[in-house]
């Protein structure tokens, strides 16, 4: 979230900054924290530079 708040969202494309925008809202609005956010095996395997393509 801190993206949205120093130098790096000058660079941030609109359509991320839509996407960091709506999680920050929905987070909001349902009392939902990172912190306790858990990860599965999938996430991590789809996590490699293919995601970038």
């Amino acid at each position: 979230m801190n993206a949205t708040k120093n130098k790096v969202r000058n660079k941030i494309g609109t359509e991320m900054l839509n996407a960091i925008l709506m999680i920050k809202a929905h987070s909001h609005t349902n009392n939902y924290c990172f912190k306790d956010f858990v990860s599965t095996k999938d996430m991590f395997k789809k996590f490699n530079n293919t995601m970038y393509l």
